[in-house]
């Protein structure tokens, strides 16, 4: 049976992994399932994406490293080194030397998260997520956006271009959502298109969607579990303390 400290250190990892995957799939819910087309920032949409999975890079993250490091014989050949050590000197030089590599670790590994969302951020600055959409109909809105941002355009595939590529669209038809893409060099000309854009899309309706109930069913079952987490929490500190 596992011990109480256990069972409680098991539910905070497990309320701070999975309360922000909860409200992330709640707001994908209830974006789903409006009578409308919802517009977000590319950036945004990424910055969303990376709260959900927050408490899993994070906690999850630190929990794995510090796993590894307080168990060396995961390691024989730090094991071995350690063990060999004749004397005081030595097992402190070697401690020392090892303790140094483990938090170039722990550093290398929140380093790499934080270069990933500039990235990420950076790469998604000129994009658009919409929600509950269909192809045709974000298709109309490009074509409508442009023509009102004064730009003549042929369509080539899902690229829109005069002498320059203007617009890209990338739908994923079976969830109801396309990411557009807006490659006009000039930010005056991408604020405009993306202003009409928002503007046509606001006043489109939104199709059937089927993505919207699994995704309820999804919200609904993470928070029971949130919720289940919270309680088991709440009565063992109860009984314990």
């Amino acid at each position: 049976m596992l011990h109480p400290s256990v069972v409680i250190a098991i539910c905070f990892q497990g309320l701070f992994c999975l309360a922000p995957v909860a409200l992330y799939l709640c707001w994908l819910a209830a974006v789903n399932r409006r009578d409308k087309p919802t517009v977000v920032g590319g950036a945004w949409d990424f910055v969303g994406v990376l709260a959900a999975l927050s408490g899993f890079l994070l906690v999850g993250g630190s929990i794995l490293l510090g796993v590894v490091r307080n168990h060396p014989q995961l390691f024989p050949e730090l094991f071995e080194e350690l063990r060999q050590a004749k004397g005081f000197d030595k097992l402190k030089a070697t401690f020392e030397t090892q303790w140094f590599w483990w938090r170039a670790l722990f550093g290398g590994y929140f380093a790499v998260i934080g270069m990933a969302v500039l990235s990420g951020v950076r790469g998604r600055g000129q994009t658009l997520a919409v929600y509950n959409v269909d192809a045709n109909t974000a298709e109309s809105a490009i074509e409508y956006a442009l023509a009102q941002a004064g730009l003549t355009a042929v369509r080539s595939g899902n690229v829109w271009a005069d002498s320059r590529k203007l617009v890209k669209l990338m739908p994923f038809p079976g969830t109801r959502h396309v990411t557009i893409r807006l490659l006009c060099p000039h930010p005056r000309e991408r604020e405009e298109i993306e202003r009409h854009l928002r503007a046509d899309l606001d006043r489109s309706s939104a199709p059937d969607n089927p993505v919207a109930a699994w995704l309820s069913l999804l919200a609904g079952g993470s928070v029971l579990t949130v919720v289940m987490l919270v309680g088991l929490l709440l009565y063992i500190l109860y009984v314990r303390f």
